[in-house]
């Protein structure tokens, strides 16, 4: 990940802290509570493309060699705790879909492996919640498990389809990626127009207002926000 990207998720990650911070204040505003949750969830899923990054990018020989049935087995075990956790929690959709994809398993052909494995990463990123889900906790379900199969799905990619595809998920990863951001930028413009209703609040409006400048951390100095918060009504 670039040095500005990273500061740009910084910011925003301390936007979602001032957020967590005076959620009393904003708790019955539906559309508000849903753009911090959808800056938070776009959040969590551009570190999931820096990570594919990051492996798609390691030396072949620093990524040890895993098998078709390796990564099968694995996957199986992902499904497995998704199928208990939807037990738990009687969630009856998420149940169905752990059931399905261990079946799908049994029948899966070359073509489909990445594709389903990371759909079920995706679905299991969306599980992870703030604050957190102590249910959750419970099960193997958390970034470790996540950054395990992907650098298992990885291994196997390379080993088996060669660097060119491997840098084929680098290129897709960077795309999703710069999709994802898109939507951050804009999400936290649609978060700046909302929270123009909170302007007489001072103090959360001005904690709000600082947490949207964007620090260079790179360089150790202040830079502008990307996208300045609108001022207030005028009086």
């Amino acid at each position: 990940m670039e040095i500005d990207e990273s500061n740009r998720l910084e910011m925003g990650k301390t936007v979602l802290g001032v957020m967590t911070k005076y959620e009393d204040i904003y708790s019955s505003n539906n559309p508000v509570k849903l753009s911090v949750n959808t800056i938070q969830s776009v959040i969590e899923r551009i570190y999931m493309q820096d990570r594919i990054l990051l492996i798609s990018s390691k030396p072949k020989t620093s990524v040890k060699e895993v098998t078709r049935k390796d990564l099968l087995v694995y996957t199986e075990y992902v499904y497995g705790q998704v199928f208990a956790y939807a037990v738990r929690t009687s969630d009856v959709e998420l149940k169905l879909y752990a059931v399905n994809g261990a079946h799908l398993l049994k029948h899966i052909n070359q073509g489909q492996i990445a594709t389903v494995i990371n759909d079920l990463l995706s679905k299991t990123s969306t599980l992870v919640k703030t604050p957190p889900d102590p249910i959750l906790a419970e099960y193997d379900l958390g970034d470790d498990a996540r950054t395990k199969l992907q650098e298992m799905l990885a291994s196997y990619q390379s080993k088996w389809q060669g660097v060119g595809n491997v840098r084929t998920d680098k290129t897709s990863a960077r795309a999703v990626m710069t999709n994802f951001f898109d939507i951050y930028d804009e999400q936290l413009e649609v978060l700046d127009r909302l929270m123009l209703k909170y302007a007489g609040n001072i103090e959360f409006f001005e904690a709000y207002t600082a947490a949207r400048v964007i620090i260079d951390r790179g360089g150790g100095h202040s830079g502008g926000s990307a996208t300045p918060p609108p001022p207030p009504p005028a009086q």
